[in-house]
């Protein structure tokens, strides 16, 4: 099943959970427009107790995070992929175990659409040679460098907490002020940390 089958499943559904037995009925042809199979995937979620939604939740969820994360649960090297974590323009974020070691580890990809472009890759490794060079505590360390089926990887440690933007994005969403003293250990650790490369 497709991930636009499943949000059209979740749609309908949400919308037909919310209305009275009567209305559902309503809801359903309208909705489904005569496509048998999509009412009854629908009406077996809505027949089901109230872990329907959160069955259709968890089951979407499985579905984007192999889309998204397609490396989840494989094993690369001595590195066993658990989950995927974050993805941007210059890499995905799994979270790994090191099975030698026994360690919890990040292992960032190289997206594999810029595993082409020689100008990305000689970016990705320049990264990985920069930070290994470095030891502070304001920058992540390097583990390793390595590649899989021709994508580059960097191996770092896992690191627990949340970044600055969520801590940023928490204050904002209570409607609350940031201490001082962290706003000020805050820049105090990037400034040391900025001042250490340059």
């Amino acid at each position: 099943m497709t991930p636009e089958r499943w949000a059209q499943i979740e749609d309908i559904f949400h919308r037909a959970a919310d209305c009275d037995v009567e209305q559902r009925t309503i809801v359903l042809n309208v909705f489904c427009q005569g496509d048998e199979d999509l009412r009854r995937e629908v009406e077996i979620l809505l027949g089901s107790d109230g872990m329907a939604s959160v069955y259709l939740q968890t089951s979407i969820r499985a579905h984007l995070e192999e889309i998204a994360f397609p490396l989840t649960g494989q094993t690369i090297d001595h590195y066993r992929i658990e989950e995927g974590l974050d993805q941007g323009g210059m890499g995905q974020i799994y979270r790994a175990e090191d099975i030698r070691l026994g360690r919890a580890v990040a292992l960032k990809f190289l997206p594999q659409d810029l595993t082409g472009n020689a100008s990305s890759l000689s970016r990705f490794e320049r990264e990985a040679r920069t930070a290994s060079a470095l030891e502070h505590a304001s920058i992540c360390p390097v583990y390793e460098y390595g590649s899989h089926d021709g994508i580059p990887f960097i191996v770092m440690p896992l690191l627990r907490g949340k970044t600055l933007r969520e801590l940023i994005d928490d204050a904002k969403r209570n409607h609350s002020q940031i201490r001082s003293e962290d706003l000020l250990n805050w820049a105090v650790q990037i400034a040391d940390g900025l001042d250490f490369v340059l």
